[in-house]
This record gives structure tokens, C-alpha cells and sequence, in this order.
């Protein structure tokens, strides 16, 4: 069914065929089977909410990337991410990107169609962190990035030096 409306959040209603059970299968009474005479199934349909879906375009220099419903799946590689990796936390803290240049190319190479970024390290400068690992990152590959983190100030880096479109993750909604 294709719905063509400028609002993607509207709300639509559709039926169709509901497949009614055999007359020869009773249901207990106890289980409330089909006992309320306006039920949508035993009149045969039933409806339904249809939500129109919306695609989200993130891009690269080059690379347009399409999520959503409909889309085929988009492997998103999450190595570059210091949490859980001890050695990379403590590279970037000091200034050494050269793992994070190998895992991009490694992951581009794997199949990623999308990297995830994120330079979340305790007792460190994340906004400037991210930031060069996003500029390297963009060197080195041509895919687009999900800006990953929870630090509005960081958030705010990445996207300023990111030359694209970026899709930004794991934001709060939690009030400063």
C-alpha cells in the first residue's frame, strides 16, 4: 500500500481478510474467544494502524547510505569505540590514532557499510578526541559515520568537522 502524505507521523487505517478459525474448533468461553459480537474477526476483518515510514539519507563525500523500513540491512562497523578496549583508550588518550585507521579500513573491507564513532575515554578531552578521529576517519574511508556519544559538547565537534551527513547516536533525553 503506498502513502503518499507530507506528514510521515499521520496515522492510516487499513483492513483486510482475517483467516477465521474452522467451526470445528471450540474455544473455552474462559479464554474470551470471539465472544463480543463487534469483534473485527468474527465479522471476518480486522483493522490495523499503518505508519508511514520515513528513510533516513546519511551520506559521505561520495556514499549515500538509505535506512528504513523497506531498506536493506546496513552493517555498521562499531569497532572504533574505546570502551571495553583498554589499548585503544589508551592510544587515543595519547595521541595515537593508528589503531583507529586500521579498524576503519578493516571494517570498510569487511563489509561495513557505515562506521560508528565514538571516543568516549574517562578523563580526557572527548570533544577533541572525536573530532580527529571523525576528520581521520573521513581520510581514510568513504563511508558515512554515526557520531556516537552522550556529551552534547562532543556531539557538537563531531558534526562541525564531519563533511557530510552523518546519523548521530545515543543521545539523551535527559534535561542539562
Amino acid at each position: 500500500m503506498q502513502i503518499d502524505h507530507p506528514d510521515a507521523q499521520d496515522i492510516y487505517t487499513s483492513t483486510f481478510k482475517h483467516e477465521t478459525e474452522p467451526k470445528a474448533i471450540n474455544r473455552p468461553r474462559a479464554l474470551g474467544w470471539r465472544r463480543r459480537l463487534n469483534h473485527p474477526a468474527r465479522h471476518g476483518t480486522r483493522q490495523r494502524a499503518i505508519t508511514k515510514m520515513t528513510d533516513t539519507i546519511l551520506s559521505s563525500d561520495t556514499r549515500e547510505v538509505a535506512i528504513g523500513f523497506g531498506r536493506p540491512f546496513v552493517m555498521i562497523g562499531e569497532r572504533i569505540n574505546p570502551t571495553g578496549r583498554k589499548l585503544l583508550a589508551e592510544e587515543m588518550k595519547a595521541g595515537d590514532f593508528s589503531r583507529v585507521e586500521a579498524d576503519a579500513i578493516a571494517q570498510v573491507e569487511a563489509g561495513a557499510r557505515m562506521l560508528d564513532i565514538n571516543a568516549g575515554i574517562p578523563l580526557a578531552d572527548e570533544p577533541a578526541l572525536l573530532a580527529r578521529a571523525i576528520k581521520l576517519v573521513q581520510s581514510v574511508v568513504d563511508v558515512p559515520l554515526s557520531i556516537d556519544s552522550s556529551i552534547i559538547e562532543a556531539l557538537e565537534a563531531g558534526i562541525s568537522v564531519y563533511q557530510s551527513k552523518p546519523l548521530v547516536n545515543s543521545v539523551t533525553g535527559e534535561d542539562d
